[in-house]
């Protein structure tokens, strides 16, 4: 099993002869309780004042300060987009989630509304690439807080957090990627991208993030152009 760090790729279709059905499992753990932080701070003082006049660094100190997470209803959601060469999606049945769970070779597990124990995977999707649709150029794996902006969630309160793609024909964990740390004032998050490259699936690390709390909202924040980058 090969660990994946931000950026980096792995060609799914080198690692089996004939590699036809994997899965996309996705998990996260909820931070317990009140979480601290120690930040930086410039100190305020005339003494920083004539310091940045003459463009040295400013005097600073630990300001450390104690962050309360509400925990509990935290809904996250895992979801794919199929794009096309131009990276949109292929069609109106081309976003798969918990409210539109199967496409073309693709079918997820269901909403998972009390994910996050960290044993296993809290939502999966199957993926059979020899019958995903055939004008599919990538297929874009996301998370995202259901109703974050309402119920005032965001990653602040998730921790390891990852993504593992595994060969079903033999239960063979392929790759990892474990992220290490989120953006905590966002909501969503593409994870992984699997693309198509000269008739071969290559599945790559991401880790972007952005705010949005739908599957739909997620796909317009990232837009074409983001996409066709991150490939």
């Amino acid at each position: 099993m090969l660990n994946l760090s931000k950026g980096k790729s792995l060609n799914l279709s080198k690692t089996s002869d004939n590699l036809s059905h994997i899965l996309v499992g996705m998990g996260w753990e909820m931070a317990s309780g009140d979480r601290t932080v120690e930040t930086q701070v410039p100190v305020k003082s005339i003494g920083n004042f004539f310091r940045s006049l003459f463009g040295r660094p400013l005097v600073t100190e630990t300001k450390t300060e104690v962050v309360k997470h509400n925990t509990e209803n935290y809904d996250l959601d895992a979801s794919c987009a199929v794009v096309n060469n131009k990276c949109r999606l292929i069609d109106g049945d081309s976003l798969v989630y918990y409210g539109h769970t199967e496409t073309r070779g693709i079918k997820h597990s269901g909403d998972n509304l009390v994910g996050g124990s960290g044993k296993n995977d809290d939502e999966q999707i199957n993926i059979w690439l020899d019958k995903v649709n055939s004008n599919a150029k990538a297929i874009v794996v996301f998370m995202n807080i259901y109703s974050a902006s309402r119920r005032k969630q965001n990653f602040g309160a998730l921790t390891n957090a990852y993504v593992r793609i595994v060969n079903m024909s033999n239960k063979e964990e392929l790759c990892r990627y474990d992220l290490t740390s989120l953006k905590q004032d966002d909501t969503a998050i593409v994870l992984g991208i699997i693309s198509k490259v000269n008739g071969e699936w290559i599945f790559k690390a991401v880790g972007e993030t952005c705010k949005a709390d739908r599957p739909d909202y997620v796909v317009d924040q990232f837009g074409t152009l983001k996409i066709h980058e991150l490939i």
